[in-house]
């Protein structure tokens, strides 16, 4: 039986049909969350939508992506958030004028009110904030930072593109406290890979057990923190323990201090992501089926690119 591969955003038009193959078809989805089969086929045009279906239901169809719910026909691959992470731009930190970086692309409940426990203890000030936004959860957040240079040398459609790291404010702070989402189960995103790949030490606003999971594939957290919140199962005390910790760190170091005593575990998290991404290899997918559509063929360059900078 031939196979096929496509990318799943050329399924979000008809024209999409064309590439599907008589065969089997290998939908590449990894830049998005496919929870089950009604959300991935959501955005395709009808018609489209129910023959993806049927031929999925018949096994003629595997959907690759990050995260599912689903047990038949899709299989995950974590390794594509951590290649979509990586960036040819450096963040260079030599003396910190702030504590941390709290970047807010996209706007939720969950951050905003991030962003209000952040200000209620005197921390918004003291760090460089972004939201997305007009209308600014709190004093003192900045607008979101989207620097043209340097340039990036690895980039994809903008619409699916992790937006390379702003360097010039990175540099400026000691660490990254990044915003996860507070859903369980949910893989790790780019948002911490990117600030990892950096050389950046970071805290997690995100789901409980989150920093134990990362201290389970051995990385190493940002220190002087007490990680008791991290088993913390309700939402907002979670957030607010992570708060008066960061609060505590900035009463007893200075952002040079911080940046200093994290150099070290830092530089080891980056060589272990390298490491993890070099023995996970690329999904053998990419190298098996007899045609590729042209946004797959795009989708697997661009890979390969990233992962030969990486060796």
């Amino acid at each position: 039986m031939s196979t096929t591969l496509i990318k799943m955003q050329e399924l979000y038009t008809i024209r999409g049909r064309h590439w599907l193959g008589e065969g089997h078809t290998h939908i590449l989805g990894w830049s998005e969350a496919a929870i089950n089969i009604n959300k991935f086929t959501k955005k395709m045009p009808v018609p489209l939508r129910k023959e993806i279906k049927h031929r999925w239901l018949q096994g003629r169809v595997t959907i690759h992506t990050c995260y599912t719910r689903e047990h038949r026909g899709f299989e995950t691959w974590l390794g594509f958030d951590q290649l979509l992470a990586y960036s040819s731009r450096r963040t260079d930190t030599k003396a910190p004028e702030r504590y941390f970086v709290c970047q807010n692309y996209t706007p939720r409940p969950f951050r905003r009110k991030l962003l209000q426990n952040l200000y209620k203890h005197d921390l918004v000030s003291v760090a460089r904030v972004s939201w997305q936004e007009e209308d600014k959860p709190v004093p003192g957040v900045e607008d979101c930072w989207l620097p043209p240079q340097p340039v990036e040398r690895y980039e994809l459609a903008p619409i699916e593109q992790c937006l390379p790291p702003p360097v010039n404010v990175w540099r400026t702070t000691a660490f990254n406290l990044i915003t996860e989402t507070v859903a369980r189960g949910f893989p790790i995103t780019e948002k911490t890979w990117q600030a990892i790949w950096q050389s950046r030490p970071f805290v997690i606003c995100g789901a409980v057990g989150t920093h134990k999971l990362l201290m389970d594939q051995g990385y190493r957290l940002l220190q002087d923190i007490d990680y008791e919140f991290d088993s913390e199962p309700n939402n907002a005390i979670r957030m607010g323990k992570l708060t008066e910790q960061i609060k505590l760190l900035t009463q007893k170091y200075t952002p040079q201090e911080i940046h200093k005593r994290n150099s070290k575990n830092a530089k080891h998290n980056r060589k272990l992501l390298q490491r993890q991404t070099l023995e996970r290899g690329l999904p053998k997918v990419i190298a098996q089926a007899d045609e590729v559509s042209p946004g797959a063929a795009d989708l697997i360059d661009y890979m390969q690119r990233v992962y030969n900078d990486i060796l």
